[in-house]
């Protein structure tokens, strides 16, 4: 299966005990000076040690005209 577009590979970023504890669904959030940054785990390759990351839409309650009743915890 070829990757999406949007996909990035991270995994020789991380360090040996932060690779073991990912897993496919969980949500990374980096803080940088330009704001915090949210990736979506897709897929993880742990023999090849390749963990293939998207962006995580976010959309703010301004954006929606309204408030978030329902936050879904996937």
């Amino acid at each position: 299966m070829k990757k999406p577009s949007n996909w990035e590979e991270i995994g020789s970023e991380l360090t040996d005990a932060a690779f073991a504890k990912l897993k496919v669904g969980n949500i990374l959030r980096f803080q940088s000076d330009d704001g915090e940054t949210e990736l979506k785990i897709m897929r993880i390759n742990a023999k090849k040690r390749k963990c293939f990351v998207r962006p995580v839409k976010t959309f703010l309650p301004e954006d929606l005209d309204g408030t978030v009743s329902v936050v879904d915890k996937k």
